[in-house]
């Protein structure tokens, strides 16, 4: 492969490697080496040359569960469905919230941040890390899952952003920049709210124990994450400050115990630098109740083109009368098409059709709101023309118009097809390193590891532990 890419690209500028090398003429042969969370490798291999870490976070979290404190549920009720069929036995084992996700991948960036070339633990052991994986998807099979995808992604099958797309824009950020986790709509406290069923885990998914309990909403934690600069964040609910915290956990997360979430109007977080000015702020506001959908309108830059096969999307918004997104609204919401195009329809993670469940919204006329949001997908017709899309929720409704472009239809030829070329600035771009050191930052944020960590082989094989590494404990 080294030699190949020598003739196809002499020029250089590429590197050729691969994730998980371990035969020694193999790692020599390469120019960069990716690890799989194999922290051992990473030792001798950062003496050959480049590691890239290429899976550091593995765990999964619906779009539509902001966290345990939140409607309908105040917790993640996975929906096991038993053996057998598409909804296989062994795939419903996670139960994190959006916000439990957003601190797991805090604490895997951290690690391999601060393993980093020039990073803070003077390991010096990678070059790049990888999240696993940017979008939700079926790989591996995990539509057997019965959140119907694989859930480790920044945005959902259709693309939409998750709450982890912002934690980890903010994470790798070399400016300041904060992100408040999660939302400001909380309820009150009532006989219902806040109640939930102690689950446990019995070996194959997550069941409940007919214990339940009541969450105390007036003293949550709230978490921000915020970027490599920021020294420290203060929270501010409706101008009042609650708390000020300069000692991040995992180096991007910054706590607040004890908050009332329950009051109404606003929060913010405000960054501070290391020369002790406020640099970065994030703030959230209560929505009131819905009252419009918002219809936002995607094709290619020339428009939606009538050959049989172009698509368009629409986003769609739940929003109050000020136009904030109502973030609990999971409400259906109906569509109806005129116009010579095919509605495609959307997706909801968690609703399948079979194995006693029938809400599938796969190749429906309508979907449900996830955290105020969705989106619906068109397929033009072969013919141009005008093409309404009317969305209903309950009373509210809007509607949105499109023009479908006439297209060649003739058959294709040998000659080859128009392509759109990406538009490249104007010169190259320069090298330079990324995040360098800050010192103060490194003092402050960085907390070494207190626990010996092995590897463990069986029959040579490193067992699948879901990212939970192994303690030595016996000193050796």
């Amino acid at each position: 492969m080294r030699v190949l890419k020598q003739q196809l690209a002499p020029q250089g500028g590429l590197f050729g490697g691969a994730r998980t090398l371990t035969p020694e003429g193999v790692v020599n042969e390469s120019e960069y080496v990716g690890t799989m969370l194999n922290r051992h490798a990473a030792r001798f291999l950062s003496q050959h040359g480049p590691v890239t870490e290429t899976e550091y976070s593995r765990e999964e979290a619906p779009r539509r569960i902001w966290d345990d404190f939140t409607p309908p549920d105040f917790d993640y009720r996975n929906r096991w469905v038993g053996k057998g069929g598409k909804k296989a036995m062994g795939y419903d084992f996670y139960d994190l919230t959006s916000e439990d996700l957003a601190l797991e991948n805090a604490r895997g960036y951290a690690e391999f941040f601060n393993d980093r070339m020039g990073g803070a633990s003077g390991k010096n052991y990678y070059s790049a890390c990888a999240a696993l994986c940017w979008t939700d998807s079926a790989q591996h099979g995990r539509q057997s899952y019965s959140e119907n995808a694989r859930m480790s992604g920044r945005v959902d099958p259709c693309r939409i952003k998750k709450q982890s797309f912002d934690y980890f824009r903010v994470m790798q950020s070399e400016a300041p920049a904060v992100k408040i986790i999660g939302h400001w709509n909380y309820p009150a406290p009532t006989a219902a709210n806040y109640r939930y069923e102690e689950k446990r885990f019995n070996g194959t998914y997550w069941e409940g124990t007919g214990v339940w309990h009541t969450r105390d909403p007036h003293h949550k934690t709230v978490y921000v994450v915020a970027s490599y600069p920021v020294a420290a964040v203060e929270l501010l609910v409706n101008g009042r400050r609650v708390g000020r915290c300069d000692k991040p956990q995992n180096t991007f997360v910054f706590a607040f115990p004890g908050v009332d979430v329950t009051q109404s109007g606003w929060v913010e977080a405000v960054g501070y630098g290391y020369d002790g000015t406020p640099s970065a702020s994030d703030r959230l506001e209560t929505a009131d109740s819905p009252a419009a959908l918002r219809l936002t309108l995607h094709t290619a830059p020339g428009g939606l083109a009538a050959d049989g096969a172009d698509i368009a999307y629409v986003d769609i918004a739940v929003q109050d009368s000020a136009g904030r997104v109502c973030p609990l609204c999971d409400a259906r919401i109906d569509f109806t098409l005129d116009g010579p195009a095919q509605f495609l329809g959307g997706y909801n993670s968690g609703r399948f059709a079979g194995y006693g469940h029938d809400d599938s919204v796969i190749h429906q006329n309508h979907v449900y709101a996830e955290c105020g949001t969705n989106r619906v997908f068109l397929r033009a017709g072969t013919a141009p023309g005008t093409i309404r899309l009317t969305a209903v929720m309950g009373s509210i409704r809007n509607v949105i118009t499109l023009q479908s472009m006439p297209a060649d239809l003739a058959p294709l030829t040998a000659a080859p097809l128009p392509c759109r070329l990406p538009e490249y600035a104007a010169c190259a771009p320069q090298h330079r390193d990324a995040f360098v050191p800050i010192p103060q930052a490194d003092a402050a944020k960085y907390q070494p590891e207190d626990k010996c960590y092995t590897k463990i082989l069986v029959n040579g094989q490193e067992p699948d532990t879901r990212g939970v590494r192994s303690v030595n404990e016996n000193g050796r």
